[in-house]
């Protein structure tokens, strides 16, 4: 847990084109399509710096604040908090995100990666998962990093400074080009990717008729 916390530092303070990436597990996939935006911009207009955002662990003092999250983003249908059980006690689950941190004991339909609560002064804005590696699932529709901001905090530059901050996480584990995903009418999430280098690659439906548009960011 110390390395992560002190991955969170360095993910705050590195520079917002972020390091350069070097070729991690995946190979990434065909960068043609979408000329990305960028980092900073939408098009000529601005978008707000977040200084103060950092990523950090989920811990035993965040569960009254990390359930009201949860229950705000019910109402857009977003899960705020990853395999959460009512039934569970609160430290459980902080556990077990840290299993599937260190990659012990996975669930069957789950690779390792980081949880990560998005804090500025102790207040959670949002949240994000950043997966080290990819199956079958992620490789089409959930991808490797997945960001969610609160509705009162929405459209002022944290979706934007969360991913920042997560593609760091990502590159520090290996994950060479980073696949991004969206519901194809999210123009909201599809100009966050974009602001941070994405490529806009072909979409994919899935069996059940569901489309995802797919961006990687190398």
């Amino acid at each position: 847990m110390r390395a992560l916390a002190q991955l969170a530092v360095q993910a705050r303070l590195a520079p917002r084109g972020g390091p350069p990436l070097g070729r991690g597990q995946l190979g990434g996939g065909p960068l043609e399509g979408r000329k990305p935006v960028a980092p900073g911009t939408d098009g000529g207009q601005s978008v707000p710096m977040r200084p103060d955002l950092r990523l950090r662990p989920l811990n035993d003092d965040d569960e009254a604040e990390a359930l009201a999250a949860h229950a705000e983003l019910a109402a857009d249908d977003f899960s705020f908090l990853l395999d959460h059980d009512t039934a569970r006690p609160w430290a459980e689950h902080v556990q077990l995100h840290r299993r599937i941190r260190d990659g012990v004991d996975l669930p069957a339909d789950r690779v390792r990666g980081a949880f990560l609560l998005a804090t500025t002064d102790d207040d959670v804005v949002g949240r994000v998962p950043v997966r080290f590696e990819l199956n079958d699932w992620l490789a089409t529709q959930g991808g490797h990093i997945g960001y969610g901001v609160r509705p009162g905090r929405r459209g002022q530059g944290y979706a934007t400074e969360i991913l920042r901050q997560a593609l760091v996480v990502a590159r520090s584990e290996g994950v060479g080009a980073a696949l991004l995903t969206c519901d194809p009418d999210n123009e909201a999430s599809a100009a966050v990717i974009l602001h941070n280098g994405g490529v806009e690659d072909e979409p994919h439906t899935d069996a059940a008729g569901t489309t995802k548009r797919r961006f990687w960011i190398a």
